[in-house]
């Protein structure tokens, strides 16, 4: 009877860790796409309309069309555009760092696993 009640609390632990492992995995992945969408909005949206927007006061300013101090803002705006989209990038960085905790080892290794058994599929 002990052995089998040993049995049935190791049962019970494995399922409660199995649990955890999942949930664990779930937030990771949740946090890692939710960086990754950030990451892309600005790499396709934001950096491109800054430095449009940046050139454009540039060539007003030439021809003296926008005083200095909005040029000057626009050039802030478009460096902090850049400290924000570092800072995006080091979020989905470590994410993916948590990612591949939460997975017990590299997150690319599983993705090509995954793509192999698609490509096989």
């Amino acid at each position: 009877m002990r052995l089998y009640a040993e049995l049935q609390q190791a049962q019970d632990q494995l399922a409660a860790l199995e649990i955890q492992v999942l949930s664990e995995v779930r937030e990771a992945y949740a946090i890692l796409k939710n960086d990754l969408d950030i990451l892309t909005h600005y790499r396709n949206d934001i950096i491109p309309l800054r430095a449009s927007i940046l050139a454009t006061s540039e060539e007003l300013y030439n021809v003296m069309g926008l005083g200095i101090e909005r040029l000057l803002d626009n050039k802030r705006l478009e460096l902090q555009m850049s400290v924000n989209y570092a800072t995006a990038l080091r979020n989905y960085w470590l994410a993916r760092v948590q990612m591949d905790r939460a997975l017990g080892g590299k997150l690319y290794v599983v993705l090509k696993k995954m793509q192999c058994e698609k490509v096989v599929e």
